[in-house]
């Protein structure tokens, strides 16, 4: 089994849950105003839970994810590579990435995501990112930081329950660039927009 498959299943997916992704789609509707409902992609989905919360807030949405068990593709989900999957030139308003871009490579996913996102769409982040460099900047990327936050207080409590239940950090050996030491990693929360 791949160490990216040791999260697929767990109740906690991401650092700040649910909390977490309300707060950037409360940022992205002080973008596109409160009755803003567009269609979202989830890439990294787990267990749907996001995909879900978007539905019943109104917004349509679909979710992708390395591999899934039989009755979360019943309930539609993706099961893919969201970097070899075809998705149509701008079909999404948002796309949505908790906890998976440091799992991908940077260049090819921004690829990807500016295909699918329509050209003013929303990138909703939450990841890891290093200490010393703080919240990424994607402008190279096409990207404008919109809206964003430090979530230490959820790194740690994240931490501190894959410790407590897991007995140790390994599961983060999934990680781009070969991230070992989590002491200096730190996590944040933002929303970009597409440049236009």
């Amino acid at each position: 089994m791949e160490q990216r498959d040791f999260w697929r299943d767990k109740e906690q997916s991401h650092p700040g849950g649910t909390a977490l992704s309300l707060w950037l789609l409360e940022q992205a509707e002080k973008v596109k105003g409160a009755t803003w409902r567009g269609k979202f992609l989830d890439v990294g989905c787990g267990r749907g839970d996001t995909v879900e919360l978007l539905k019943n807030l109104g917004f349509q949405a679909d979710g992708i994810d390395w591999i899934l068990p039989l009755e979360l593709k019943e309930k539609g989900l993706i099961e893919g590579d969201f970097l070899n999957c075809f998705f149509p030139e701008d079909s999404y308003d948002g796309v949505l990435l908790e906890c998976t871009l440091s799992l991908l490579d940077k260049e090819e996913a921004f690829r990807k995501i500016t295909r699918c996102l329509k050209h003013d769409g929303l990138l909703l982040l939450s990841d890891i990112c290093r200490e010393d460099t703080g919240i990424p900047d994607f402008r190279k990327f096409g990207f404008q930081l919109i809206s964003a936050r430090t979530c230490e207080e959820e790194w740690k409590a994240y931490r501190a329950y894959w410790l407590w239940n897991y007995g140790e950090d390994g599961c983060f050996g999934c990680l781009q660039g070969g991230v070992t030491d989590l002491k200096n990693m730190s996590y944040y929360a933002g929303v970009y927009q597409a440049d236009g």
